[in-house]
């Protein structure tokens, strides 16, 4: 019993203990520091001293007459193994073996006890090895605890009977004991020692009231901690004597059992003896079970004051390992009750409040673990004690660590320390604490409640805090998308949309879910997802015009245009066709002649632009168009020639017939577009009739009828027309009907050439074009009056023969109007005989 009272027994037992734990943390600290991952990098970072990769193409190791290359020895172990087994290794080059350097016989031997020791740390380098190592830790650490706390029996069961026997022997033969005891004897003893017989009895004499030593509380607080009862039963003595309860739990050897961690008996250790409260608390947190840990420091703490619960807290504070098992035991996953969780946030919130070593949270360990913690702590804040706001902001400045939740509804003393936080920008973000810092921050808050879902930047900024919007910042993607979005802040979305820290992702929810409309586009830059920012890639216009966002004006139609992202044909036509009753009236400007071309090209030439938006895109156009795209669809032509936006030129005029020519469907439409090109400008025909008449060397009947009968192309010209064909094109009048015998008898009068009356008379009437006035107009209109007669109305005529005369007659009469020609008889042999038709109805004949 005086051994187990002086602590020889326990001593012995932990000796073996505290080795196997220092062999297991150094164990630890090795497996953690092996950075490698697996074999063939361990050989090559051993081999780096002697050739690195940077050279393996130009040095080899040499040894007994072989080359042995860098990346052989990483990839293939035997190799490696083979090569340190030689004395001799040289680094030579592959080619003349030139040596470079000497790796001698302790340097081989170097490598392969580094490589084994390595080899077997890389092997046991797994996350479920390190886990049976720290286990193991916690194991002996555990066992430690319960060998300084133990009780006789406990610390009986722990020797075992051969061992309290071989302890028996060894005190005998050092002289400490002079019983002979049979051995049935001493396992009795050991019988009643293990099993709490002996240990009760001496303990219960050693508590005897000892007059103005101890009170009866006191006696009966020391009897139940030596029979095991519980904290709960044991802390709920009022203690008087307190000085002499230390005194008699250090005595019986028990003042680190659980039960003796007494509220009292703390208070007196704080303030008299710190070192013994500092060994109570290191057995204290040796335990496994972080729940009862929990417990424990709850019922030790309950009743004191901040002061004294500081100044137990500093204990744990003055030394690293403590606070570091400490922290470990407050973050534990294990459930906890409501009561529970609030103590271990207050644990946290008074640690924080503690400046003399607040240094220690600046260790790597610690400071991630008290980061956990405090991320887990949602009223953190709100459990700083009264008066120590100032001090828990100085450590959480000091060490950098930042409050994971802002409380919402708090005095005015933690609103001191919550603008303290957020002027230093030592909180995470999150939009309860954006919130909940903005309406601790102001006054009237059933109002900024709503107006902070409504007006969210505004709000924050309102503040003035630059760290604040420095995190608002850091994390604007989530802002937008958890508040913004839903927000009425509007005028903030060409900032938003113009940032490079919103991504395109966030950029089209904003499109797609706010409602607004940017009214310029000049105020928005256009990004793309695609790095070259071309149209292949989703892009700020696009994704604006998909939904609607901006404001039809013919202003944002040139400044898309002037964007190679945007589809012209495309995106752009489709949003004109769909905006284009919108528009209000401005003039179209574009200076750059490539974007006037594609404007052109792709939009006032677009296949599908609707007639109504394209004629309200012209009316805005101030230009004529002297250039036209090869691909012009025909209806598009004819609302540019309409609106006369088409140049009346001969280039205007050929690009327009080899981009419709070919639809012989459209022939007849393609002629009356071209004609009425020419009619804006008819001086054309006579100024280039080559080009007209005649594209790309072949003469187009249709095309050139339709200019010859154009109402608004003047007589003058189209009879200048028919005297260049007639003099330039030999014979092309008489093989081509031309011109109807209507307007035939229009242009007759204006010739003064009857050879030119004579050729486009015999085509209309080999045509079969007859009109019996028009004809009287053609003939009439001949200088040589024998034609005059050709057409007799009441009796026959003689008139003088000539060869074109009697061709034409026998047209005429093909057609009805005479009897076929006939020759005079006597004087009158040289003359022609023209007798009328009886009867005949004056119609006009049609072939």
């Amino acid at each position: 019993i005086q051994s187990y009272l002086d602590h020889e027994i326990q001593n012995e037992l932990l000796h073996s203990a505290n080795n196997e734990l220092e062999d297991m943390a150094q164990s630890l600290v090795a497996i953690t520091n092996e950075k490698l991952a697996n074999r063939e990098n361990l050989r090559e970072e051993l081999l780096m001293p002697y050739l690195s990769k940077n050279y393996s193409g130009a040095l080899v190791f040499y040894t007994e007459g072989r080359q042995i290359s860098l990346d052989d020895l990483i990839q293939d172990e035997d190799e490696f193994l083979m090569l340190l087994d030689k004395e001799n290794i040289q680094v030579v080059t592959p080619y003349n073996r030139q040596n470079f350097l000497m790796i001698n016989q302790r340097d081989t031997e170097k490598l392969k006890q580094q490589y084994e020791k390595r080899c077997h740390l890389i092997e046991t380098k797994s996350v479920d090895n390190i886990t049976r190592v720290k286990n193991n830790i916690s194991s002996l650490e555990s066992l430690r605890t319960e060998i300084l706390s133990g009780t006789v029996a406990d610390i009986a069961e722990k020797m075992t009977n051969e061992g309290f026997v071989a302890w028996i022997k060894k005190k005998e033969d050092t002289g400490v004991l002079t019983i002979q005891s049979e051995h049935e004897q001493i396992d009795f003893i050991f019988f009643l020692l293990s099993s709490g017989y002996l240990s009760t009895d001496y303990m219960s004499y050693r508590s005897i009231f000892i007059p103005g030593g101890l009170s009866e509380t006191d006696n009966l607080f020391l009897k139940d901690v030596m029979s095991g009862k519980g904290p709960e039963k044991t802390f709920s003595f009022h203690l008087d004597n307190v000085n002499n309860i230390v005194e008699r739990l250090k005595k019986l050897g028990v003042l680190q059992r659980d039960n003796a961690q007494h509220p009292a008996v703390i208070r007196w250790l704080i303030d008299n003896d710190p070192d013994t409260l500092k060994n109570n608390i290191m057995a204290l947190l040796s335990q496994t079970g972080s729940q009862r840990v929990v417990s424990l420091l709850m019922l030790m703490q309950n009743d004191f004051t901040t002061y004294v619960r500081l100044r137990y807290l500093e204990i744990f504070m003055s030394d690293e390992h403590i606070l570091n098992r400490l922290l470990a035991h407050l973050c534990a996953s294990e459930e906890r009750t409501p009561e529970q969780k609030f103590f271990v946030q207050e644990i946290a919130a008074h640690l924080l409040c503690l400046t003399e070593k607040s240094n220690i949270w600046q260790s790597v360990e610690i400071n991630k673990r008290i980061g956990e913690l405090i991320d887990s702590s949602p009223i953190l804040i709100t459990a700083v004690p009264k008066g120590y706001g100032d001090a828990f902001f100085e450590v959480l400045k000091d060490n950098t660590l930042s409050v994971s939740y802002i409380p919402g509804d708090v005095g005015d003393e933690k609103c001191s320390v919550i603008r303290k936080i957020a002027g230093a920008g030592l909180f995470k973000y999150s939009v309860s604490n954006l919130k909940n810092v903005y309406l601790c921050l102001t006054q009237d808050k059933n109002e900024e409640r709503m107006s902070f879902s409504l007006y969210p930047f505004h709000c924050l900024e309102s503040l003035a805090i630059s760290e604040l919007t420095e995190i608002l910042w850091t994390n604007i993607e989530d802002f937008i998308l958890s508040v913004f979005i839903e927000s009425e802040e509007i005028d903030r979305i060409p900032e938003l949309l113009n940032s490079s820290e919103v991504s395109m992702t966030v950029v089209e929810q904003i499109i797609a879910k706010m409602d607004f409309c940017i009214n310029n586009l000049d105020d928005i830059i256009n990004r793309s997802e695609c790095a070259d920012n071309n149209a292949s890639g989703r892009n700020i216009y696009s994704v604006l015009l998909q939904h609607d966002r901006i404001f039809p004006s013919f202003d944002n139609i040139i400044h898309l245009l002037h964007d190679t992202s945007i589809n012209t044909s495309g995106e752009l036509v489709q949003w004109v066709n769909e905006k284009h009753f919108e528009f209000e009236p401005s003039d179209i400007v574009i200076n750059d002649t490539g974007i006037f071309n594609n404007f052109i090209s792709e939009l006032i030439c677009s296949p599908v632009i609707s007639e109504e938006a394209l004629l309200k895109v012209l009316s805005n156009l101030n230009v004529v168009i002297i250039d036209v795209p090869e691909n012009i669809p025909l209806r598009n032509a004819e609302l540019l020639c309409s609106e006369k936006k088409l140049a009346p030129t001969v280039n205007v005029f050929t690009v327009l017939f080899n981009a419709l020519s070919e639809n012989v469907d459209d022939i007849n439409r393609m002629n009356t577009l071209l004609g009425n090109l020419i009619a804006q400008r008819p001086e054309i025909i006579t100024q280039e009739p080559e080009d007209i008449f005649y594209i790309e060397g072949d003469f187009d009947e249709e095309l050139a009828s339709e200019l010859f009968r154009h109402k608004l192309i003047g007589m003058n010209i189209k009879v200048a027309a028919l005297r260049w064909l007639r003099d330039n094109k030999p014979g092309i009048l008489d093989k081509s009907y031309l011109l109807s015998l209507d307007i035939l008898a229009e242009l007759s009068p204006w010739m003064g050439d009857d050879d030119l009356r004579l050729t486009l008379l015999k085509r209309c009437l080999v045509a079969g074009d007859a009109g019996k006035d028009a004809l009287c107009v053609v003939l009439n209109s001949f200088a040589d009056e024998s034609y005059h007669g050709l057409l007799p109305h009441d009796r026959f005529r003689k008139i003088p023969h000539s060869v074109d005369l009697w061709e034409v007659a026998e047209l005429i009469s093909n057609l009805g109007f005479i009897q076929p020609p006939k020759m005079g008889s006597g004087r009158d042999e040289h003359k022609i005989v023209i007798t009328p038709v009886r009867y005949v109805r004056d119609v006009e004949f049609y072939d």
